[in-house]
């Protein structure tokens, strides 16, 4: 149906811990792509490696990097917390969580096209 990729700012070193992560709570691992060196902002890798899978939508709790990845993508979830609650444009949803978004991915996948 379609994939997740994992992109996350963290570093290679947490790639242990952010694996057993994924397998304790998910039963499995996706693929992870993790920041190569810190001389890049999150925001930038983010960019970079967003821009170059051409996801469906993207999950983002940072504002700063939901408003750049949004001005890149059809589709950007913004998870809801407290330090990014005025944040809202016409291709960011808010959701509380990943599984609030899951049947719309399931839909725009079994379309074939993006989110908008």
């Amino acid at each position: 149906m379609f994939e997740c990729v994992v992109v996350t700012a963290r570093g290679e070193q947490a790639r242990p811990l952010t694996e057993r992560w994924f397998q304790r709570y998910l039963g499995r691992v996706p693929r992870i792509e993790m920041r190569p060196s810190p001389a890049e902002t999150s925001a930038q890798f983010k960019a970079r490696v967003v821009g170059g899978l051409g996801p469906l939508a993207h999950f983002e709790d940072d504002p700063f990097t939901a408003t750049w990845l949004a001005e890149l993508l059809p589709r950007v979830y913004l998870v809801d917390w407290g330090r990014n609650r005025w944040l809202a444009g016409p291709n960011i949803t808010r959701v509380r969580s990943v599984s609030e978004a899951v049947e719309e991915l399931v839909r725009l996948a079994q379309e074939g096209r993006p989110a908008s």
